[in-house]
């Protein structure tokens, strides 16, 4: 097989033609997630090296908003907050419009509150009168006059991996999946989530993952919100704490704040970022909240002494908790469940005028102990059966400036600061900076805040981002990104930096958008090893990126995605290359309640470190981003049909197929052969 390299001129011809050659025939949205979250999701998954995406209840709130749409006329700022698409200083300017002119009319007033891009994302989920006031409503009631919703998903891939030949793993190749919940508008949420995963015995653990909660909101003057069951936590900018899906840089490049709602019920299928216990926010004082949580679950964990405690009653010596949730060979279905941790904390905020202020604090507690390998990167990460941080958050608004920041210690001394600025030059012009510094020795369990590495330690960072709207129809989004690591890292044996630049340019006109993308990011890692010594020399690697994307909209029924992208690796010892295209199709039936969402995509790629990472649409609340590399193609259809009365029944095929290959996958997920197929049934319920 040819060594591929740059495309050629021809190529490069053959793909634009392809791409743009049928972008006059259409639109019907029918997106698995809200567009503007796409980018995030793809850039999520590429930096933590999956192909999948368990939150799958993550965005639920919004399909909530879009049943009952939020009355904008008496939105809490926690109601505004949930939506994740407004800033602290857009929703205090929302509030301030209705406290000192009045209620809102029409929705089209926001337009002297909020930007008419921002407007046309928000009009889904608002609205400016309800038919009834939930408040009139008495709690009793709240149990009786809301909805059911299920779900049942199968899925299953086609063809048979190694594990499955060889014996490797317990159970069958299926995936089972349910979900129900029963909710009464904003104001109560209780149900229940069911899997397992693919490989898992059913006969050996039944469906491997259960999950349930009870949220109630707004049910007492004091207790704004309850949590039983499962449920996730956010601390200021997650030094200290957070759960679930963690934003970071993306083409949202004014989205460097975390202002996630701190405390939400839990429903996702991921099996290790949540808490189980009680959790509340309560209503301290007119301008004064306080958060306070307990929890107690079991966690995965690959435990060092399993004799000595199966026959004794030493602690159990954990090397490393496990987040993957699979528990396919009987290794790790030894590890699971086997370890347990008890974590409680809480927080206070108080608003002043233009001024909040927050302190926090999280306590975790092993029944073991958690013992890293004794690595020389690893010389400084947590040790031992509790750990013990505090932190202290603040926001300011002024004017056309919003400042933000958290900083955090953990109990063996170590420090971690985050402070932001978000600024309005002009109404077409906004600007968004960020520092953070994590010190080596900074400690914390399940901390997600906006950096480069995936732990929150030994890291010192600036990152600029600018938004530019010269004229209406084209927007300007770019950021840069500078950080530096004082110690080592895994795959990284001495002090480095890096560094990493975006620019983004679109044009959207009624019917029509397209956007131009490139990213340059350079980052110093271990050269290739040509000797045996134990310690690698650096090398700087750089992995470059040009996406061209266009949309055409010519009916409510029918869209066309177009997409080429490029993408290149080179870190001066190894090179490679490739590009990925892809035709998507949306489109809805006008004679029949049939819709479909499907892809052809063509790729070719010298290996994965030239891999390119893509969204695919998905039945409902199911997403799938996946790196397309080697030299091949990827087609999936999705078809989603009304059944019952308020019911739906969604069926996806897709299939991988690499040219150049006879195997497909790696370790025991290895196919014999080019073809990879998956088919996914989800039968989806309202009464």
């Amino acid at each position: 097989m040819r060594q591929l390299k740059h495309p050629s001129v021809k190529t490069l011809f053959l793909t634009l033609f392809f791409a743009f050659s049928f972008s006059k025939i259409a639109f019907g949205q029918i997106d698995s997630l809200i567009y503007s979250y796409q980018d995030a999701l793809e850039n999520t998954v590429a930096a933590n090296g999956e192909g999948s995406f368990d939150y799958d209840a993550e965005f639920q709130y919004l399909q909530d908003y879009i049943r009952k749409p939020l009355n904008i006329n008496k939105a809490t700022t926690a109601e505004l907050e949930k939506l994740r698409l407004l800033s602290d200083k857009q929703i205090k300017a929302i509030i301030h419009h209705r406290t000192h002119y009045g209620k809102y009319m029409d929705l089209l007033e926001l337009q002297t509150t909020l930007p008419l891009p921002l407007l046309r994302k928000l009009l889904p989920f608002i609205m400016v009168e309800g038919n009834f006031d939930d408040f009139q409503i008495p709690v009793r009631d709240w149990f009786r006059l809301g909805k059911n919703e299920a779900f049942i998903r199968y899925e299953r891939r086609l063809e048979r991996a190694k594990g499955y030949k060889q014996g490797n793993y317990l159970g069958d190749a299926n995936r089972l999946y349910g979900r129900y919940r029963y909710t009464f508008g904003n104001r109560l949420s209780y149900g229940f989530t069911l899997e397992k995963d693919a490989g898992e015995s059913f006969k050996k653990t039944g469906l491997d993952f259960y999950s349930a909660h009870f949220q109630i909101t707004d049910a007492h003057k004091l207790f704004k919100i309850i949590i039983l069951g499962d449920y996730s936590i956010s601390l200021g900018q997650g030094l200290i704490h957070q759960n679930g899906f963690a934003l970071n840089k993306s083409a949202l490049v004014l989205s460097i704040e975390k202002d996630v709602p701190p405390v939400h019920f839990y429903a996702s299928a991921n099996e290790a970022n949540f808490l189980r216990g009680i959790a509340t926010r309560l209503k301290i004082g007119q301008n004064t909240e306080g958060v306070i949580f307990a929890s107690h679950r079991r966690r995965d964990g690959n435990v060092l002494n399993r004799f000595a405690i199966d026959t004794t009653d030493a602690d159990a010596v954990v090397s490393a908790l496990q987040f993957s949730g699979l528990h396919r060979t009987q290794t790790e279905l030894d590890d699971k469940n086997s370890v347990g941790l008890t974590t409680f904390g809480g927080s206070i905020q108080h608003t002043f005028r233009r001024f909040s202020l927050g302190f926090n604090a999280v306590f975790n507690q092993f029944n073991g102990i958690l013992q890293p390998p004794q690595k020389p990167y690893n010389q400084t990460a947590f040790n031992g059966k509790q750990l013990l941080n505090f932190s202290t958050n603040y926001k300011k608004t002024y004017k056309n400036s919003h400042v933000f920041g958290e900083t955090a210690v953990s109990d063996n001394g170590g420090f971690a600061s985050l402070n932001g600025l978000l600024l309005g030059l002009d109404k077409r012009l906004f600007v968004s900076v960020l520092h953070r510094y994590f010190s080596p020795t900074y400690q914390a369990l399940n901390a997600q805040p906006f950096a480069e590495s995936n732990r929150t330690q030994d890291e010192n960072g600036v990152y600029a981002g600018v938004e530019f709207k010269p004229f209406r129809p084209l927007s300007i989004e770019c950021y840069a990104d500078f950080w530096t690591y004082k110690w080592l890292k895994f795959g990284i044996d001495a002090p480095s930096n890096g560094r990493e630049f975006f620019a983004k340019i679109t044009y959207k006109r009624r019917n029509t958008e397209g956007y131009i993308q490139v990213k340059n990011k350079l980052k110093e890692e271990n050269s290739t090893r040509l000797d045996t010594s134990k310690v690698n020399n650096l090398s700087t690697k750089i992995r470059q990126q040009i996406r061209l994307h266009y949309n055409h909209k010519i009916s409510k029924n029918l869209e066309l995605r177009n997409r080429i992208e490029w993408s290149m690796y080179n870190n001066q010892t190894d090179k490679s290359a490739g590009f990925m295209i892809y035709q998507d199709l949306i489109y809805r039936f006008k004679k029949y309640p049939l819709s479909i969402t499907s892809r052809f995509a063509l790729f070719d790629t010298k290996d994965y470190n030239s891999a390119i990472y893509a969204y695919e649409n998905d039945v409902f609340h199911s997403f799938t981003v996946l790196p397309y590399y080697f030299r091949g193609s990827r087609f999936y259809l999705n078809l989603s049909y009304p059944i019952l009365k308020n019911g739906y029944l969604d069926l996806r095929f897709a299939r991988t197929y690499l040219a150049n290959k006879e195997q497909i996958g790696s370790g025991l997920e290895t196919i014999d052969g080019r073809r990879r197929t998956d088919i996914k049934c989800q039968l989806r319920v309202g009464f």
